[in-house]
């Protein structure tokens, strides 16, 4: 819980407060599952890296979410431009 108190004030004087009780459960869950995510996010990229094929995650909008040292390689940039590009500026894919 938050509790914010604030005076009520007009011309310098004050005439009364306003007491404001905020329930946070959701926010702290909120923030415990974006933790666990983060998480769970560096772990995949851990495995992704240690592989020694070349990976890409790409995520449903088509962009590329994840990738390995051995596929920027192969396009010729660093891993962090290719990252949130769609995937095909890179690859053809066949129609």
């Amino acid at each position: 819980m938050l509790l914010t108190a604030k005076t009520i004030s007009h011309e310098e004087h004050p005439w009364g407060s306003l007491l404001i009780l905020q329930d946070l459960t959701d926010y702290e869950t909120i923030a415990s599952e974006l933790e666990m995510t983060k998480s769970l996010k560096q772990k995949l990229q851990t495995v992704v890296d240690a592989a020694y094929d070349g990976l890409i995650l790409i995520g449903q909008q088509g962009k590329i979410e994840i990738v390995n040292h051995t596929i920027s390689e192969l396009v010729s940039c660093p891993k962090e431009d290719l990252i949130d590009q769609e995937i095909d500026l890179f690859f053809r894919t066949s129609s």
